[in-house]
């Protein structure tokens, strides 16, 4: 039978309640809002199966078992800053984020899950983690089950991710963990047809991608669906539009057809290198450049089953894309093809 403890942040809650007497008081000396600490509070009076505080409309009144379980979590507090044992402060809204990094916070959680319905929102905590400054350490927390969910808090901004529900609920919570780590992640692109999307993410891709540049065989007008444990990538060359994907592949327009190399922007912000070959033509030096490029490189350019594992050996790259090796025509996807190039990389 499993034993579930308290977490140091409740004991958190609980010590400040009790030094300063008032629940608004609290909540600002944790650099939380009131109701994420009072909804701390009845999480730890649920863990334990004990009412700790009597809570009137003026008055926080400890009860007396309370009171000693404060005092107890007072001396785990001291043991644990002895031992050297970092806090960080949880934000679940812009307020709390702003809170947290006005006080000069030094670890920020950002939390994906709502604590009074326990929905879990991760596009809201992307753009939360993207807030909190650089200098300090993030920590994308809840609602992360794949590579990709994992690779989309990195690319926000997180140093970090918190993953629970998901490792408890596997069969295997080590080679989860190695799963979710993984790298390279794998694209795949010049989608067309949503029966293509859905084999793409049942082979295990992390990124789909829908080109949506006027000259090429595999345009698509629109960005189809998928779910929301992978990424759904919008290529375009020489000009873009707004559309709701995660990432955008961004080509340079080059007498006529797209440049060389791309850049993969989130929002505005450039978060990796595309490096690819020339258009129509090969290049000697294509793996020596993917290594030689600073930051996260996407690898893309004549990737396929029969040669992407030495090219990923060669480069160890962030992630592979590749369209052709995947098609049976321009546009249109060999299903046997989509499931060879995914576990080839794998």
């Amino acid at each position: 039978m499993a034993t579930y403890l308290p977490t140091l942040k409740q004991l958190q809650y609980l010590v400040a309640l009790k030094d300063h007497g008032h629940f608004g008081r609290a909540a600002e000396a944790c650099f939380v809002t009131q109701s994420t600490l009072s909804a701390g509070l009845r999480e730890l009076e649920s863990l334990i199966g004990i009412t700790l505080v009597e809570r009137t409309r003026r008055v926080v009144r400890f009860t007396p078992l309370g009171v000693r379980i404060a005092e107890k979590a007072q001396r785990v507090l001291r043991e644990a800053e002895e031992l050297g044992i970092d806090t960080l402060v949880e934000a679940h809204d812009a307020a709390e984020v702003e809170r947290a990094v006005v006080l000069g916070a030094p670890v920020v959680g950002v939390n994906a899950r709502d604590l009074s319905t326990f929905a879990v929102d991760r596009r809201a905590q992307l753009e939360l983690v993207a807030r909190v400054p650089r200098e300090r350490v993030v920590i994308a927390e809840s609602g992360i089950g794949t590579r990709a969910q994992a690779a989309a808090a990195e690319l926000a901004g997180a140093n970090a991710v918190l993953v629970g529900t998901t490792l408890m609920r596997a069969a295997d919570p080590g080679a989860k963990l190695e799963d979710l780590l993984a790298r390279p992640l794998v694209k795949v692109c010049g989608l067309t047809r949503q029966e293509d999307v859905d084999a793409a993410v049942e082979a295990g891709a992390d990124l789909v991608g829908f080109i949506l540049a006027q000259e090429s065989p595999r345009r698509t007008d629109e960005l189809l669906d998928a779910p929301d444990d992978v990424l759904r990538v919008a290529v375009f060359v020489g000009d873009r539009h707004e559309t709701d994907a995660d990432l955008v592949q961004f080509y340079a327009r080059e007498n006529g057809h797209r440049s060389r190399d791309a850049v993969l922007l989130r929002g505005e912000e450039q978060v990796a290198s595309v490096v690819d070959l020339p258009w129509e033509a090969e290049d000697e030096t294509h793996l020596a450049r993917a290594r030689e490029t600073p930051g996260r490189v996407m690898l893309a350019g004549g990737l396929g089953p029969d040669n992407v594992r030495d090219a990923v050996d060669a480069v160890r790259p962030w992630a592979v894309d590749s369209a052709r090796s995947t098609e049976r025509e321009p546009g249109v996807k060999d299903h046997d093809k989509v499931r060879a190039w995914v576990s080839a990389v794998r």
